[in-house]
């Protein structure tokens, strides 16, 4: 048992401060929590308890960030490199096995993310809708886009289920820009395939992306299937046979809009008609 205080600690280009740390090791059970440290402008805290009393020996983490300058995290974490902001993060996870990799074959857990005020490299977004558009009736979709936007909101969570390899729910909301989508995360062969659907919300949510209301509240599948040490513009493509198929739905749900206007347009004009036939014989 014990308490720890260490000034300062740099660990993978990470750099801690005002380190408070409180370990026991008791019966089978090492339970050691991390008060509030500082980090890149934040905060960081976690607990970490590991029972071998169990069989398989049984790990939980509880992991809580805020505040922290996300570029300040973008050498380590790559994921965070289109953006700028400030990082909040919340994650609680379990495992069980003997070995590292037994622990990470059954690792299961949530992981809620947010930033507020903050812009993004909309780049990757950009290209994909640029390939979408090959396909579009209309032509470019995105011609009027920058390669960076200011959000005023940003929030997500990332659900683990038994590994790392299949089975991942991510979901994540960028004022009009949402993103959803499954998959996992290849560590033999050093790469990740996720299956998303893209999509531009129209009004009444903040218009960060703007696209032509006929593809506002669209689905659009894509597939993100790289290695690890890929360009992050070669993250994701649309898939152009699902693709076709949305923009035929598109048009059919056009066509049907028209047909329906049409037939209510009659409608009114036999209803004024019956009407004025009425007046008359009155």
């Amino acid at each position: 048992r014990g308490d720890h205080r260490i000034d300062a600690l740099r660990i993978g280009g990470l750099h801690f401060t005002d380190i408070e740390a409180g370990l026991t090791v008791a019966d089978g059970l090492l339970d050691l929590q991390l008060q509030p440290v500082g980090l890149h402008g934040g905060t960081l805290a976690s607990r970490v308890q590991i029972d071998s009393t169990t069989s398989p020996p049984r790990l939980d983490s509880r992991i809580t960030a805020e505040n922290i300058n996300a570029p300040g995290l973008s050498e380590r974490f790559p994921l965070l490199r289109p953006f700028t902001g400030r990082l909040d993060l919340d994650t609680e996870h379990s495992a069980t096995g003997e070995t590292v990799d037994g622990l990470l074959d059954s690792l299961t857990g949530l992981t809620r993310f947010g930033m507020s005020e903050g812009t993004a490299d909309i780049t990757l977004i950009k290209r994909v809708f640029d390939a979408i558009s090959v396909l579009s009736p209309d032509g470019d979709m995105t011609g009027d886009w920058p390669d960076r936007v200011e959000f005023t909101e940003l929030e997500g969570q990332w659900l683990l289920a038994e590994g790392l390899a299949d089975g991942q729910e991510v979901t994540l909301r960028m004022d009009n820009f949402d993103l959803n989508g499954s998959g996992g995360i290849l560590l033999d062969e050093q790469r990740f395939d996720y299956r998303f659907d893209f999509t531009v919300l129209g009004e009444p949510t903040r218009q960060m992306i703007r696209i032509d209301p006929d593809y506002q509240d669209v689905a659009w599948p894509v597939r993100c299937d790289a290695d690890f040490d890929a360009r992050p513009r070669e993250y994701c493509s649309p898939d152009l046979q699902r693709v076709r198929e949305v923009f035929t739905q598109i048009a059919r749900d056009e066509v049907e809009r028209r047909a329906r206007d049409a037939v209510s347009d009659q409608v009114d004009s036999l209803r004024e008609r019956a009407r004025g036939l009425l007046d008359r014989l009155q």
